[in-house]
């Protein structure tokens, strides 16, 4: 996106917020993206592939909460 973009400075100014430690939807974004394991997309600021990005991402999800459920289940 062009960084003329309202949404584009948006995000610039929320993730300078979170570099110097506030709390804000960046820091959201951020820590779900290293929870499951795609820090290096935060780190790079670009996800290459966004539809096979997207996939992953959202598979990774599943996999988690799927795996969540079932270590619940057996406690």
């Amino acid at each position: 996106m062009p960084s003329y973009r309202y949404p584009k400075q948006c995000y610039i100014m929320l993730k300078s917020l979170d570099d110097v430690g506030r709390i804000c939807w960046a820091t959201k974004i951020k820590n779900l993206l290293y929870k499951y394991d795609f820090g290096f997309v935060w780190i790079s600021q670009d996800v290459g592939n966004i539809n096979q990005f997207i996939r992953l991402f959202r598979q990774r999800v599943i996999d988690s909460c799927k795996n969540d459920w079932h270590t619940r289940q057996l406690l």
